[in-house]
């Protein structure tokens, strides 16, 4: 070891290439930590604008399929007629898209269970009275109609 620094001392320009090499290796190092974390961090905004973008599509989607819903039940209740002077118009179409962005901006930060909880609780209101719910078949989906509105028993059995 002694003969080994004894060398080194000889030999200056050694010992000024090796603190070149570490430099090097040290600031390759900086440079490659400086740029994960600078990286990192434009990824991080590229996912949400990605997610931002897909939950656009997805509540874009869904307002699709909910307002064909409406307009579904509006059409079989002007067929049985059901309509009356003081029934409500379908909630506007925007309201549905932007009542489906912001589930969905939600679910990025809750899991699936407790979205669910949270509109049932927060969001879903029971008819009021005078109203009665009417099950939209296959959907699950219950919705307060108007009594002018509902279908009678005797509609029901000839609708099946």
């Amino acid at each position: 070891m002694d003969e080994l620094l004894q060398w080194l001392i000889q030999n200056p320009d050694v010992i000024a290439q090796l603190v070149g090499a570490a430099g090097t290796i040290g600031a390759a190092l900086i440079v490659g930590v400086a740029g994960t974390f600078i990286t990192r961090r434009f990824q991080k905004e590229r996912d949400l604008q990605d997610r931002e973008s897909q939950w656009r599509s997805h509540a874009v989607e869904l307002s699709r399929l909910e307002l064909e819903r409406k307009l579904g039940l509006l059409e079989l209740d002007r067929e049985l007629g059901k309509l009356s002077a003081d029934y409500e118009r379908p909630q506007q179409s925007i309201l549905d898209f932007l009542a489906c962005y912001r589930d969905l901006q939600e679910l990025g930060e809750k899991s699936p269970r407790e979205l669910y909880q949270d509109i049932q609780r927060d969001r879903i209101r029971p008819p009021a009275s005078g109203e009665s719910a009417k099950v939209v078949e296959g959907s699950g989906v219950s919705m307060g109609v108007p009594e002018a509105v509902r279908p009678t028993t005797a509609d029901q059995h000839t609708a099946s």
